[in-house]
C-alpha cells in the first residue's frame, strides 16, 4: 500500500492541473472571443455612415385631456421630430394624415395627472416615437420635442 501511495498523488496531481489548464484555457478562449466580437461591432459602426439628421414640425396641436378633475381640462402642444435622413422626412410627410391623427389620438387618451410630471412627459415622447415609427415603418423618428407644452 506505501507503493500505491505516491503512485496514486501523482495521479491525483496530474488530473488536478490537466482540469485547471482546461477551465483557465476555456475562461481565456471567451474573453478572447468577447474582444474580438466587440472589435469587430466597433470597426462595422465605423464603417457604416451616420444618417443625417433632419428637423421637422408636426405643428401646434390642442386637444382635451381624458378623465380629469374637470370636464374642461386641455392640453396645448406643439411637437418637432428628429427624423433619420431626409428619406424618412418624405415617409412622415407622405403618412402625414395618419401620423397627425395617431398624435391626437394618443394625446387626448391622456390625463392632467399623468402628463403633469417629468416621468409622464418621458413616457409620452417614448409612446409616440414608439408608435408613430411602427406606422411609418423604417423607424424614421429619432427623437421628438415638445416645444411648446401647456396644460390646464
Amino acid at each position: 500500500m506505501n507503493k500505491l501511495l505516491p503512485i496514486i498523488s501523482t495521479f491525483l496531481l496530474l488530473i488536478t492541473l490537466s482540469a485547471e489548464g482546461f477551465v483557465a484555457w476555456k475562461l481565456y478562449d471567451q474573453s478572447t472571443a468577447a474582444e474580438q466580437t466587440t472589435d469587430e461591432v466597433a470597426a462595422e459602426t465605423e464603417a457604416l455612415p451616420e444618417a443625417e439628421v433632419v428637423f421637422m414640425d408636426l405643428g401646434e396641436t390642442t386637444v382635451n385631456l381624458s378623465g380629469g378633475d374637470s370636464d374642461n381640462s386641455f392640453l396645448r402642444i406643439k411637437i418637432k421630430v428628429s427624423l433619420n435622413g431626409s428619406d424618412a422626412e418624405e415617409r412622415i410627410t407622405q403618412n402625414i394624415t395618419k401620423v397627425t391623427d395617431l398624435v391626437l389620438n394618443v394625446l387626448s387618451a391622456q390625463t392632467f395627472s399623468n402628463i403633469r410630471t417629468q416621468e409622464g412627459k418621458s413616457a409620452l415622447k417614448k409612446d409616440l416615437i414608439d408608435r408613430i415609427n411602427r406606422l411609418v415603418g423604417h423607424d424614421p423618428i429619432r427623437d421628438i420635442f415638445f416645444v411648446d407644452f401647456v396644460s390646464q
